[in-house]
């Protein structure tokens, strides 16, 4: 069916899942899928958060997890590894509300640091504390209401790369040891950043810096606005049961 929508990025086409898939929906979609978790409890994130962020084991491994929140305020420290993917399920951010999220170095030194930190994401929630998210590229941050601080690296260790959009920081972004990053349509209190960085990207995202303030000229890059016909990414919905996909409208 088709309906129009209005969410954190405006109208949407909504398809409900069942009919996409072909099924009936005589029993949930995802029935029998190991690696589609709904609802899982903090004991299972953690298990599953600590054996995929093992740098030496869970990078290349064939382990995939979707972990999937309906709407509510949860208890969760949420750890995302490799192969995870974690989705508020709620037409809005404000639908689904987390302690909070973290990708941590997950090694030492001799692993560079989150350099590795590869195909992890999180998407469509509220996240009440602050937040380490210590990646390097395919590891997307996408329609998250950041309530506190939002950190691209932990404790010096080096990273190198990422994107943000559709997100609001209500503190500061700190880049930390970011060589690049990507932010757009993403509002926030403040940016922190030094001169280890080369080339920050802002698009459409108010309390961005208007340019360098440090020895590199070129280190930020600031527009006011994103580029018209923009097509954002689909993601799920739920309520009362019902599964659906939103296709957000291109502005």
């Amino acid at each position: 069916r088709r309906a129009g929508c209005e969410g954190i990025m405006g109208s949407a086409r909504i398809l409900t899942l069942a009919l996409v898939a072909g099924i009936e929906a005589k029993s949930a979609w995802y029935t029998g899928l190991d690696n589609v978790l709904v609802n899982p409890d903090q004991d299972t994130l953690t298990t599953i958060g600590t054996t995929q962020s093992d740098i030496d084991n869970a990078q290349f491994s064939d382990a995939r997890y979707a972990v999937l929140l309906t709407e509510g305020t949860y208890d969760l420290d949420i750890p995302i590894g490799y192969g995870m993917s974690v989705h508020g399920t709620g037409a809005t951010p404000s639908g689904v509300t987390v302690n909070t999220i973290h990708s941590i170095d997950g090694g030492n030194s001799q692993h560079g640091g989150s350099t590795q930190n590869f195909w992890r994401s999180a998407e469509g929630l509220t996240v009440k504390s602050d937040a380490i998210w210590a990646a390097s590229q395919a590891a997307p941050l996408r329609r998250i209401d950041f309530q506190g601080d939002l950190y691209l690296s932990e404790n010096g260790g080096y990273s190198s790369g990422g994107f943000v959009g559709d997100c609001s920081v209500a503190g500061k972004i700190d880049f930390g040891t970011q060589q690049q990053y990507m932010v757009r349509s993403t509002s926030m209190g403040e940016a922190e950043y030094s001169d280890a960085g080369w080339n920050y990207v802002f698009a459409g995202s108010p309390g961005a810096p208007e340019g360098s303030t440090t020895s590199k000229a070129s280190q930020v890059t600031t527009v006011d606005t994103v580029v018209a016909g923009l097509a954002e990414k689909p993601y799920l919905v739920e309520s009362d049961g019902e599964w659906s996909i939103y296709v957000p409208d291109a502005p």
